[in-house]
């Protein structure tokens, strides 16, 4: 393995995703599981760093990357945008929704040294309203899309939801990797 494929699997443990994955039709068995997949999300991400002292959440997940403590709080920055993403689109026909600079946001002082219990409990909140509302929709409500020019136009929440399946499993996987190497 080189240099730069070993950063390469620090930086994207479970594979990259890229638009081009974006499935055409999600049948209905898979929405269930990724909805199921993205409930455990709070749960995962605690028992990730249940036990981790204050230096060991500041510890990066790959060299110049996120310390464990940044990545918890972009779970929670990102999961509370994710939610409102699909109220929006539930909401407004196509809307322009821009991405937010997740790379700045995880440089303010809160998400560089603010306790990890604050991005887990606002991350447990989120999912409990939003699962609530994952298990509501329909087919149809699945199919509303959003405009998304970042990523190549219109976005189907079906697609949002497989894009969010495997965010949550690749900062989980960097949170464990980071955990293992510790031998914890």
């Amino acid at each position: 393995m080189t240099c730069s494929e070993s950063e390469t699997a620090l930086k994207y443990p479970i594979g990259r995703f890229t638009v081009e994955h974006l499935e055409k039709q999600t049948d209905p068995a898979t929405r269930q599981l990724r909805i199921e997949s993205l409930a455990k999300t709070p749960s995962l991400f605690e028992c990730a760093v249940a036990g981790l002292t204050e230096e060991q959440q500041n510890v990066p997940y790959r060299p110049g990357g996120w310390s464990i403590r940044q990545v918890v709080h972009h779970m929670a920055d990102s999961h509370l945008q994710a939610y409102a993403v699909f109220k929006m689109t539930l909401t407004t026909d196509k809307p322009l929704l821009r991405m937010y600079d997740c790379a700045a946001w995880g440089e303010f002082v809160d998400a560089r040294t603010g306790p990890v219990a604050a991005s887990l409990s606002l991350l447990s909140g989120v999912h409990a309203r939003w699962d609530l509302l994952l298990h509501s929709m329909d087919v149809e409500g699945f199919s509303r899309s959003f405009e998304r020019p970042e990523w190549g136009g219109l976005i189907t929440l079906d697609n949002f939801l497989q894009m969010l399946d495997w965010h949550h499993r690749h900062h989980l996987a960097q949170v464990t990797n980071v955990r293992h190497k510790q031998g914890r």
